[in-house]
């Protein structure tokens, strides 16, 4: 998870504002050129570490969003998995050019670097969810229930419904 791991550029820290997001739900500053400086300071080679598996860096929207269900806790998209763009790094990662390097560095050291690639849903304010509402299923039942953590009633449609096309 990039944004839990290490912090190697202050300047783009720059935190959701909102007064009901916990600290622990917002970005906390994690980003690609820490993974940079812990590769070139052999972190993962002292752990025999042969593949990295890195969270998705896609474009994730700058505000808060409330979950549906109780306790409807607010929560930021530092997991990188509410993509609003399919080509953009978020800038509380970096940019392309920090993941081209870390997979530079990686591969110099015989280390494989997978990017978690989110193909199955997207955010409400990308362009695909807004250009093409027809690709998407609806978050409410028939019965008027919102379909989330339905997991047995509907254990291939429930919670991300509405985002998956």
């Amino acid at each position: 998870m990039i944004d839990r791991f290490y912090d190697g550029d202050e300047s783009n820290n720059n935190p959701v504002k909102h007064d009901s997001l916990s600290p622990k739900a917002n970005y906390m500053g994690g980003d690609l050129k820490g993974v940079i400086t812990k590769l070139n300071e052999g972190y993962f080679d002292s752990l025999g570490i042969n593949v990295l598996w890195i969270s998705p860096v896609y474009d994730n929207p700058n505000k808060a969003y409330k979950e549906y269900p109780a306790p409807h806790r607010y929560y930021s998209g530092y997991h990188g998995y509410w993509p609003i763009s399919s080509n953009t790094v978020d800038e509380h990662f970096g940019n392309i050019n920090d993941v081209k390097k870390i997979v530079s560095i990686a591969h110099k050291k015989g280390i494989k670097v997978l990017l978690d690639f989110v193909s199955n849903h997207v955010h409400k304010e990308h362009p695909y969810f807004n250009e093409h509402r027809d690709w998407f299923g609806k978050l409410k039942l028939p019965d008027g229930r919102l379909n989330l953590r339905f997991w047995d009633e509907f254990r291939l449609t429930t919670w991300f419904e509405p985002y998956l096309p």
